[in-house]
């Protein structure tokens, strides 16, 4: 499988948004074999313009010749396989998170090098207070405001007996 240079995938921040860009790559790989296929076309119908214009660009970093339909479905099987590989931060919180919280987040999560990219699994949980639960590579905090006080309860508890 190749490196690729995927800095063009910003658009893609949420666990969601990834199933969803890689069911329109799973696609674009079914479509590529048709004696009809067009490029811009197919791209026009699976992604926003924003989206496309990326897409093209992730092509074009990459250096993909697209007059061989061979190593343009060798890109996107070795794109697929990298973002299968990406990291994945879990967060859940007690709040249905704004898209600006969404932007902030994946900021401060934000990618550690240039070929490498975090994905954010946002979950709603409305019995987390004032806070957040974080996973992430096997590592598990929780940092919400009910955890505190029940940490403080269980050391008042102690401390009276």
């Amino acid at each position: 499988m190749a490196n690729l240079n995927i800095k063009a995938l910003d658009f893609v921040i949420t666990k969601s948004q990834l199933v969803q860009f890689e069911q329109k790559i799973e696609t674009l790989k079914e479509e590529v074999f048709n004696q009809k296929f067009n490029l811009n076309k197919s791209l026009a119908e699976l992604f926003t313009i924003e989206e496309k214009e990326k897409f093209l660009s992730l092509l074009s970093d990459n250096k993909i010749n697209l007059k061989n339909q061979k190593d343009f479905v060798q890109f996107l099987t070795d794109l697929q396989e990298q973002l299968y590989k990406l990291n994945v931060v879990k967060l859940t919180i007690g709040f249905e998170p704004t898209e600006s919280l969404v932007l902030q987040l994946a900021s401060y999560f934000g990618d550690t090098s240039e070929d490498s990219k975090t994905i954010l699994e946002i979950d709603y949980d409305p019995q987390i207070v004032a806070g957040v639960q974080i996973y992430n590579q096997g590592k598990f905090g929780d940092y919400s405001f009910k955890t505190l006080i029940n940490k403080f309860y269980e050391q008042a508890k102690r401390a009276t007996k």
